[in-house]
């Protein structure tokens, strides 16, 4: 693909919006895409009354997503628009995450010696947990110890 030239990026930030992509990619020798897509890097995307009017009536009720759905435009333009006009997509809600099963060391502890006990936060983050047998752990409780297995 060869390189905008200075000539047509002017060209197109003449007529972009004022004459129909079709005419401006076969005055300039490119794609429809091409125009597009350069017009788009440019930001000279254009907005009707319409368009405009669904964003500032939906912003906080839609998702970038669903708006861009209903105004017939990409989520990247979409989003670019509304931090244009000052406006806040809603978010899409948060997946819940199922509960984890027990973990084998946890398991193990509470057959063998009584079980572990979540304690508390180490400063890295980590949760800190008390096994009577072993005293205070850090963080996994993924693997089942040896001292804790009956035998």
């Amino acid at each position: 693909m060869k390189k905008w030239t200075e000539k047509e990026v002017s060209v197109l930030r003449e007529l972009y919006g004022k004459v129909p992509t079709k005419e401006i990619a076969k005055k300039l020798g490119r794609t429809a895409r091409q125009v597009q897509d350069k017009a788009n890097d440019l930001g000279l995307t254009v907005w009707t009354e319409e368009q405009l009017k669904v964003l500032r009536e939906n912003a906080g009720n839609k998702t970038v997503a669903e708006l861009a759905g209903m105004v017939g435009k990409h989520p990247v333009v979409v989003s670019k628009e509304l931090k244009e006009l000052g406006l806040e997509p809603a978010r899409p809600p948060r997946k819940e995450r199922p509960p984890a099963p027990p973990a084998p060391r946890e398991t193990a502890c509470r057959d063998i010696c009584g079980g572990i006990k979540e304690v508390g936060v180490a400063f890295s983050g980590q949760k800190l947990y008390l096994c009577p047998k072993l005293g205070i752990t850090i963080g996994e409780k993924a693997r089942p110890l040896p001292e804790c297995r009956r035998g």
